[in-house]
């Protein structure tokens, strides 16, 4: 017995070392750079928009039918300025380490506010990169920015843990400027008692978004990009925009993209049928706002109720974290790295009574078809989309919220 129980010490002692982050950072940037280098990545669009933006005067949101549209505030390029006439290779493999920094910096940061409310053990951790591995891997095969928004939105809610409420408004405010999504903070940070931090996200928004270009593109440039960003990026969602709102199309774990999925028939031809019926437009609108209401209303109620917990700063942050990604227009796997640690949360909470353990079960199990066991040469074409379409992601991500809302007994 003592045998074994040094052998989960040093196991657990170990995942919290400088050689397993070293390890993660290795493997993260190798996979990284091998995708970057292998394939025409995103990071390809963000290059080119970064080129066209310093030399012409073209639409840098504007869509491409073969390499896709730029969809970040072009604050965003202003960091890729001092690199596009580097050879791109060069560029793609720094790219790469940075996606390897990213991951050790999200995981880093979900191990130092988790272990302050539950003992971590490694085998929480094999878990967890079970489960939620594939939000970290697309982003490396997408070469995406999310996990750069993900670092930083986690890192600010450290701070915050940490004491430092300037530095995490600032960090947050910075994940908000480069992505719609975290400004949820804004409202909920003054609810979670930060809102002073809530002024200071609010602050680096206006400075990255609106200030920092000014000087450097001149006004009219300026003006003129943020004009071009409302156009491709926000005028869709609100339906005012004059071409499609092809940025947002897809399927995804968003609620939108989830009900449209199940409840309308599919364009696509697979042998295997998704949809459970095929409902007008509106009356499809009409579910979709049924159904968003009451997640809003579980969402609340979690977040509200974990101000009595212990842990209220994660769970609170993980409600939001949740919200922003259920709401969000489109919530691809890359999307969902920030809910790293609303993972961690769902894999080492307690579980004492058995009805949770099935609970938790069943959403693992979600998870797990809808990500780790979908592989196409596994399960063949037709299931392997159709594991895609019918939304086990989204409904774990609920289920998430739901344990979120109803926490196991804390031991007194």
């Amino acid at each position: 017995m003592q045998g074994r129980d040094s052998v989960r010490l040093y196991a657990t002692a170990w995942c919290t070392t400088s050689r397993l982050r070293w390890l993660v950072f290795v493997i993260a940037s190798a996979i990284a750079i091998a995708k970057l280098l292998r394939a025409d990545t995103d990071f390809g669009i963000y290059l080119r928009a970064a080129g066209e933006l310093a030399h012409t005067d073209l639409d840098v949101y504007r869509s491409h039918e073969q390499h896709g549209a730029y969809g970040y505030p072009h604050w965003v390029l202003l960091l890729l300025l001092p690199v596009v006439n580097l050879p791109e290779p060069l560029v793609r493999i720094g790219f790469g380490l940075l996606q390897g920094l990213a991951t050790v910096w999200i995981l880093f940061d979900v191990h130092r506010i988790v272990r302050k409310r539950i003992e971590l053990r490694a085998w929480h951790w094999l878990v967890f990169g079970l489960l939620f591995a594939r939000w970290f891997s697309s982003n490396y095969t997408a070469g995406q920015f999310s996990l750069w928004v993900a670092a930083l939105t986690i890192r600010g809610i450290a701070e915050l843990d940490g004491g430092r409420i300037a530095r995490g408004g600032i960090m947050i405010g910075a994940a908000a400027a480069a992505k719609l999504t975290p400004l949820a903070f804004l409202v909920a940070l003054p609810l979670m008692g930060f809102a002073s931090a809530a002024v200071w996200m609010a602050g680096t928004v206006v400075a990255l978004v609106f200030l920092v270009p000014w000087p450097v593109l001149g006004s009219s440039e300026h003006a003129r990009h943020l004009h071009e960003f409302y156009q491709a990026m926000l005028a869709p969602l609100f339906g005012t925009a004059q071409g499609d709102a092809a940025m947002w199309a897809g399927t995804s774990a968003s609620i939108k993209s989830t009900m449209q999925t199940l409840l309308q028939q599919s364009p696509e031809s697979d042998a295997i049928r998704t949809n459970l019926c095929d409902l007008p437009d509106a009356t499809l609108r009409i579910v979709c706002y049924v159904y968003s209401a009451a997640v809003l209303a579980l969402a609340a109620f979690a977040f509200f109720a974990a101000r009595r917990h212990r842990a209220a700063l994660l769970m609170q942050s993980s409600v939001v974290i949740i919200t922003m990604a259920l709401f969000s227009p489109l919530t691809r796997s890359y999307h969902c790295a920030m809910l790293a640690l609303a993972g961690m949360w769902f894999v080492a909470e307690p579980k004492p009574p058995m009805v949770r353990r099935l609970v938790w079960s069943l959403i693992a199990a979600a998870f797990a078809f809808g990500m780790i066991l979908r592989q196409k040469s596994l399960l063949g074409r037709d299931l392997w989309s159709a594991l895609d379409r019918c939304g086990l992601v989204h409904f774990g991500i609920v289920g998430m919220l739901v344990l979120l809302a109803v926490p196991a007994r804390e031991k007194a």
